[in-house]
Order: C-alpha cells, then structure tokens, then sequence
C-alpha cells in the first residue's frame, strides 16, 4: 500500500505531516535524539521537550554538565563561567576538586591574589639607639584581576628569644621612599601591642586597599624592650652593642666601707689619737699600741683584696650578655616570619589568594 494511502487512512503515524510516516522519516536519519520512537520535530511541537536555546534541539539532548535539565549554553554567562571556557564552573569545580584550593564556590583562576616577597635586608636592622627594629621588608602585589582589600596579617617569631619579653609594640609601615627605614612622615598602616601570645603578633582591620600591580614596600617595625632579660643592650648578629648597657649597680659596698674603716682606724692610732683613752701611756691602747700599729693595717689590706673580689665577678666577663653570676643569659635572637594574610577582592569580596607565604625574614639579636 502506498505511504500515501497508509497517512491517509491513519494506518501510520505521520506526526510533522509531510506525508511521510514517521518510521519512514526515523529510518532515513531524522532525528530521534531522545530515542522515544518520535521525530525531535514532533516532541518540540507537542511540548514533549524544551528548547530553551531555541536550536531544534530537545534540550534533554544537550550538553548539561550539571543536570539540571537546562542546556550549559543558556546558563553560562560571565557571572557563572569566569574563565571563559565555555563550561560553568560548578562543572569545572566538580570535575576537579584542585581548581578551588580555598573552596570558596570559584576556580582560583578567577579569584582576586596577591603575591607577598621579601625585599632586602635594610642596613641597620637594629636603629634608633638600639631601641627599635626593622624586622622585615616585604612588597604585597594585587594581580591584575581586580583590586584587593588588606584586611589583616599575623606574623610569628621562629627564633630563639621570647617575643613578648623583648618587644614592647609593633607597627606595619608604608615605606614609601623605599629606603628600608620608618621615617617620621611615613604612614603607618597598623599596630600591635600586648602579650604577643604563642610567640606571634597580630594586626586586624587594616582595611587598605592595594591596586592591581601595586609594588609598594611595607616595614613590620618593632620596639624593642632594652631594658628587657640581660639588659646588655641590642646586638646584631656578632656585632658590637648598639644599645649602651644600664649602668652596674655597686658591688661589695659593705667591704669597702670596713677597709675605709679600718683605714681611718690605722690612722687615728698613728696619729695618737687614741692614746689618751683609759688614763694615758697606763691604758690598754698605751700597753699594746704596737702591737695594734701593725695588726690593723693588715686586716685592712685583707678586707680591701675582699672587697674586691665580687666587683671583678660581677663586670659581665667575657660576652656572657651582662646576665647575674652562675645564670646563663637568655636567648635575644628574634627571627619573623608572614604566615598569614587576610584579604578579600575588593568588588567581588571573595577570599584573595595569597602567594609566598611563609615569608621568612632575618635573624637578628634584640
């Protein structure tokens, strides 16, 4: 029988009415891309299937990484494909956990950075008189995604000295002349003070902003407590004190007083002083001044050589740091590290990567 007459008498389906039965169309390559047994055309007209993108495609044909049943292509936009590749990114993400190492929802291609170096050791590290030190230098640089915003940073001393016992405060500072040194008219961006708990100093809402291919350099500044453990001022590294020691106080004032007595005692008998006492030459002082014109010199020098004794152990000696006699002196080296900052995009407020940390700057003796 002819097609023709099988779509006439309703024997077949011919649902796009081309007077083809469909089977017939199915078989010479129309599309079935479903695999229901209906022309694509058919299922569009019915409303069996979407078209959201409008291209003669059953949708639930198109590429759907996420299956929502919406083609990729009507989702992605700038806003859910920041790379541009052409897949949204919760795919991307899906697919490869490692394109999001700070799990905030965006691959970190598309995340607001910055990149933290350490810049030269100043010379001085150790200034102003021994009280005060340019612990590091360092530049934190905006990558050109967008402009980020300098919430916070912490540092942490990795030397041997205690921090707490030998710093009383800490500054950020811009360095905007470059020369590695805090000038009086520099800004200071933050500060930091108290206990400096777990060996580490903390600065919170600093809340700079630092524009894309900014180079600028900042100082983390101490102000070093000298009156602080041995109290033998500040030293760098092997050099001379840089910082005047406190003054010694007196050792062995008491023998110095008894020689001194025992001195004017010697005299006074010399002179006769004392040779009237107790009835003239019949007195006991009379009787035996020779005897004590020869002792009493003598135990003065002993108590002279006594005195002096404790003076030349209490001098410092040999680069023992000033400590106390039989107590080592305590470790003053300070070495910091950057392990942590705190920034956010300063548009989009997404979490700002940070490359370079830890950052680890020189020893020095405070």
């Amino acid at each position: 029988m002819p097609d023709a007459c099988e779509v006439a008498g309703g024997l077949v389906d011919d649902c796009d009415g081309n007077g083809v039965p469909d089977v017939c169309d199915l078989a010479g390559g129309a599309g079935d891309c479903n695999a229901n047994g209906a022309l694509d055309s058919c299922d569009l007209a019915g409303g069996v299937s979407q078209d959201l993108n409008e291209n003669q495609v059953p949708d639930e044909c198109e590429v759907d990484c996420n299956g929502n049943g919406r083609p990729d292509d009507v989702e992605v936009t700038p806003a859910t494909d920041c790379d541009a590749n052409g897949r949204l990114d919760t795919c991307d993400l899906a697919a490869n956990p490692d394109l999001d190492m700070n799990s905030n929802g965006i691959p970190d291609s598309c995340d607001s950075s910055a990149v933290v170096r350490l810049a030269a050791r100043p010379d001085p590290v150790v200034n102003a008189a021994g009280t005060q030190a340019v612990a590091l230098v360092s530049t934190l640089s905006a990558d050109p995604v967008e402009d980020i915003l300098w919430e916070g940073a912490v540092f942490r001393d990795v030397g041997d000295g205690v921090l707490a016992d030998l710093v009383r405060a800490a500054r950020l500072v811009l360095d905007s002349n470059g020369d590695g040194r805090p000038d009086p008219d520099e800004e200071v961006i933050g500060t930091s003070e108290g206990d400096f708990a777990d060996e580490r100093i903390v600065f919170g809402n600093l809340s700079r902003r630092i524009a894309a291919g900014d180079t600028s350099r900042y100082l983390l500044v101490l102000d070093l407590d000298t009156a602080a453990g041995t109290g033998a001022g500040v030293r760098v590294g092997s050099g001379a004190v840089t910082g005047p020691p406190p003054p010694a106080l007196p050792s062995g004032a008491v023998g110095w007083l008894a020689a001194l007595a025992f001195l004017a005692l010697t005299l006074s008998l010399r002179a006769g002083v004392w040779s009237g006492l107790g009835g003239g030459d019949s007195s006991w002082f009379a009787a035996h001044r020779r005897r004590l014109h020869l002792a009493v010199p003598t135990l003065a020098a002993l108590v002279l050589a006594a005195a002096m004794l404790p003076l030349g152990c209490s001098s410092g000696g040999g680069g023992g740091g000033g400590g106390s006699q039989g107590q080592p002196a305590a470790a003053r080296t300070l070495q910091l590290e950057l392990i942590e900052v705190e920034a956010t995009g300063a548009n989009s407020g997404d979490t700002s990567l940070i490359d370079g940390l830890p950052l680890t700057a020189w020893e020095f003796e405070a």
